[in-house]
């Protein structure tokens, strides 16, 4: 009823052969289509193509996820930007304040206390520290946002 009473030139309409929003919206002015009617009679049908993946699903920056896939590949992350923050005193003063510092990661150990593994970040300042999971993807995830910035 509705494609025999209007037709568009719209190329959405040319294109899809779909009824487009403001087709719909003028038979409900000319008072030809009631929409109350019409939501409950015609059955939702779902668009057309492949299901769109879920937004929370693709995201690689996780923390969990990153988490886990640097348990399973430890090895990921190689030569990969690191930030943290840390406080800084300036000698005869009192105050401090807060710095970034930036490194990449070198390498990958496993630990002889603990078991785990520990990445070895190496500072534009010369020294190298290392981080075990959970202090690493802080760092990796504070350097990709200040690259996206």
């Amino acid at each position: 009823m509705v494609r025999d009473t209007l037709r568009c030139t719209c190329k959405s309409y040319m294109h899809s052969g779909w009824v487009c929003s403001h087709v719909i919206a003028s038979l409900k002015l000319l008072k030809k289509l009631d929409l109350e009617l019409a939501t409950e009679v015609i059955q939702a049908r779902r668009s057309p193509g492949r299901p769109r993946a879920p937004p929370a699903s693709t995201n690689f920056w996780d923390p969990d996820r990153l988490e886990a896939l640097l348990t399973k590949e430890p090895y990921t992350p190689l030569q990969w930007a690191f930030i943290t923050q840390v406080d800084v005193q300036k000698e005869g003063q009192a105050s401090t304040f807060r710095e970034d510092r930036i490194g990449t990661v070198g390498g990958v150990r496993l630990s002889e206390e603990d078991g785990v593994f520990e990445w070895s970040v190496a500072f534009v300042h010369g020294d190298v520290q290392y981080y075990q999971v959970d202090d690493l993807v802080p760092g990796l995830i504070r350097a990709h946002e200040q690259r996206n910035i």
